[in-house]
């Protein structure tokens, strides 16, 4: 299953922010072991080394970018990704671009811990608990 992550479950997981951080993890690390590994937008990666560096310097900033590429793939991002992103009808212009990689990658879903900005969103969303959650039911 091809899924997307959005910014803040990846930050949740490099800023180990509770009480995220277990869930994001858990749900990195399920995604990680599958067939498909876990997609991230190409502006979340740029956000994700920003903030980290930001908490903890660039050294550490580089090895969670390398960590994160390690593990996951960052989806193709382009002006067509763009034009889709504007035409969604988002109030938040990086939201819809996170719809638009989604969408571009041929993501089933998006975990996000802000299922509201996705309403619009042509792939649905969850958040990393409802997800952890179906897992353990399965």
């Amino acid at each position: 299953m091809k899924i997307l992550f959005d910014t803040n479950v990846l930050l949740d997981i490099a800023l180990a922010r509770k009480p995220f951080v277990q869930a994001s993890m858990a749900s990195w690390t399920w995604v990680a072991k599958g067939e498909d590994k876990p997609m991230v937008a190409p502006h979340s990666l740029a956000t994700f080394y920003y903030m980290v560096r930001q908490a903890h310097g660039n050294t550490r900033a580089m090895e969670a970018v390398h960590d994160l590429l390690e593990t996951g793939r960052v989806t193709t991002f382009d002006e067509a990704c763009a034009n889709n992103a504007m035409s969604l009808g988002f109030s938040d212009f990086e939201d819809a671009m996170v719809a638009a990689a989604a969408v571009s990658s041929d993501s089933e879903l998006i975990l996000t811990r802000n299922e509201a900005d996705f309403k619009l969103s042509p792939v649905p969303c969850q958040t990393p608990e409802a997800f952890v959650a179906k897992l353990t039911k399965t």
